[in-house]
């Protein structure tokens, strides 16, 4: 079903992703924020691999959830990439981590700082995986 064109398009877009997650968590962007906010919850072991490891595999999944969507819809152009992104990201990122927010002690501030990298995330990988197809 998908040869190393498509698997080559979903690690490339995959690692896109993990670019995006280091840009938008650094210091010159989210990071101090994001970290403040962490702190103020009491996490602060900065020494676990673990949420760098999931971060790779769950951008490699949704990469893979985007193209065939993309597949499916037979949607590789532009407005198609962008639209079956932010559909993707509004059903199924969005809407279910704002509802676990809402029980969580975290601030909404953190959540907005998540979702709005979980959706310029999908958008580029969906953007590359048009372009690589």
């Amino acid at each position: 079903m998908f040869g190393v064109s498509e698997i080559s398009g979903v690690v490339f877009a995959g690692l896109i992703g993990f670019l995006i997650s280091a840009v938008w968590y650094s210091p010159a962007a989210f990071g101090n924020t994001w970290f403040a906010f962490q702190q103020s919850l009491g996490k602060t072991d900065s020494t676990d691999k673990r949420p760098i490891l999931a971060v790779i595999l769950g951008n490699f999944l949704q990469a893979f959830a985007l193209l065939l969507l993309m597949v499916w819809t037979n949607r590789f152009d532009v407005p198609g990439a962008i639209g079956i992104a932010l559909l993707a990201w509004l059903g199924f990122s969005a809407a279910s981590s704002f509802i676990d927010n809402q029980f969580s002690p975290r601030p909404v501030m953190m959540w907005m700082i998540d979702a709005g990298q979980r959706a310029v995330t999908a958008i580029v990988m969906a953007l590359v995986l048009a372009i690589w197809f």
